[in-house]
């Protein structure tokens, strides 16, 4: 839980995250502190909302997975019984969220950092700007910041939500209750997705003004019901629409490169980790705007599980708490 996390001998002298501090007051003590007292205030503030999630968990979970099974008819309808439901879903995540940050708390001081890169095994690069900001990768982006895959018409988001408007039931994949296609065709573009044949440059931009390569932050990928987190990605884009970044499991220590690709029209995000594989994590380029959103872990072309990507506050500012709305806007999906 938080504090227990921090390892202070990462923060060596000579190293770039040390250097980071070194012209603010108080340099990296008085950082880890005003981190601390933050996370202290914003758990006891959110205290009430974050045990009675822990204690109505059970019952919130089979209430809304028992609808998606039973009220078929409703989903295909779009009924105000649906609604709420979706609404239900929406509300359950962000909470669900909220347990995930109140467990990380201030516990990821070295992740995704230019000592982190440099020390990953897997990326040599000798190009990392020790005078950016080491957090430069958590940044989140809006949506008018992806002029950059555009350029100067930018289209309107095409807003979808994983798990209540867009399923898998049994071999099929529906939108708004419309049948779309097959779900080991639908696997089978995402795995395409992930495996783009252009290999994306590492994630580290030239210089603070550089726009050919933006962040998309930092997510943890965990199950929607419950469980800790222990699988985190920095993602980031290229102007040609690839996805590039890194991938860290805090239980195994494994690190590995993430590749992956954006379909400029439907506006589907796929990526895998490592080598070529079938695994497959996919969401929309909107729900990457979000604090938390839903997403599809493909595993090769049999077998689907809907999971949550929750975005994880920028570390070195402690002072710019995350807001965790518990609706999402509204658009029309892709078809």
């Amino acid at each position: 839980m938080g504090d227990t996390f921090i390892n202070n001998g990462v923060i060596k002298a000579g190293s770039y995250f040390n250097n980071h501090f070194a012209n603010r007051p108080g340099g990296q003590n008085s950082w880890s502190e005003e981190r601390r007292n933050y996370w202290n205030n914003w758990s006891q503030q959110h205290s009430s909302a974050l045990n009675g999630f822990s204690q109505h968990r059970e019952q919130r979970w089979n209430e809304i997975h028992d609808f998606r099974e039973k009220r078929r008819d409703a989903w295909q309808q779009h009924s105000d019984a649906w609604r709420d439901w979706r609404k239900d879903v929406w509300d359950y995540r962000a909470d669900r969220a909220n347990e995930i940050r109140n467990s990380i708390r201030d516990g990821h001081d070295h992740w995704f950092t230019p000592d982190w890169w440099h020390g990953c095994g897997w990326w040599y690069g000798g190009n990392i700007n020790i005078n950016l900001n080491p957090w430069w990768w958590w940044q989140p982006v809006i949506w008018p910041g992806y002029w950059v895959i555009y350029g100067s018409v930018l289209p309107e988001p095409i807003v979808y939500d994983y798990g209540t408007d867009i399923v898998m039931e049994s071999n099929d994949v529906y939108i708004d209750g419309e049948q779309l296609d097959s779900a080991a065709d639908y696997r089978q573009q995402a795995l395409a997705l992930a495996n783009p044949s252009d290999v994306p440059p590492p994630p580290a931009p030239i210089d603070a003004k550089d726009a050919s390569i933006i962040p998309l932050g930092v997510w943890a990928l965990v199950q929607q019901e419950k469980g800790d987190a222990i699988m985190f990605y920095q993602l980031s884009m290229t102007r040609e629409g690839l996805i590039t970044g890194g991938y860290y499991n805090v239980l195994t220590g494994e690190s590995a490169p993430v590749t992956g690709s954006v379909d400029k029209k439907s506006q589907r995000v796929a990526w895998h980790t490592g080598e070529k594989g079938n695994s497959v994590v996919e969401c929309n380029l909107y729900g990457l705007t979000k604090d938390q959103t839903a997403c599809f872990v493909h595993f090769g072309t049999s077998q689907t599980q809907e999971w949550l990507l929750v975005r994880l506050p920028d570390p070195d500012l402690p002072e710019s708490p995350i807001s965790v709305p518990s609706a999402q806007p509204r658009a029309t999906p892709a078809r």
